[in-house]
């Protein structure tokens, strides 16, 4: 994610003081800002494997459901 990026998130979250700090801490909070996307992937990953290969009664169903979320986990995953 680009600091123009992040700076625009931040004023939607009501810290538009962001932009103005300084570099150091600009720093920080590009860190934080990737450990929140980190965890949100990993989150998704997570619930991702929880539901493949869920038992559902039809079969044509859950191979339908597993070939979606093997897209999904791969579009997460090329995000990093």
């Amino acid at each position: 994610m680009k600091r123009e990026e992040l700076f625009d998130l931040a004023e939607k979250a009501g810290l538009g003081f962001v932009r103005h700090a300084s570099d150091k801490d600009i720093e920080k909070f590009e860190q934080l800002a990737s450990l929140i996307v980190q965890n949100f992937r990993k989150a998704t990953l997570d619930t991702i494997d929880a539901l493949f290969d869920s038992e559902d009664p039809n079969p044509m169903y859950q191979i339908a459901y597993n070939h979606a979320l093997i897209h999904m986990q791969e579009f997460i995953i090329s995000m990093e």
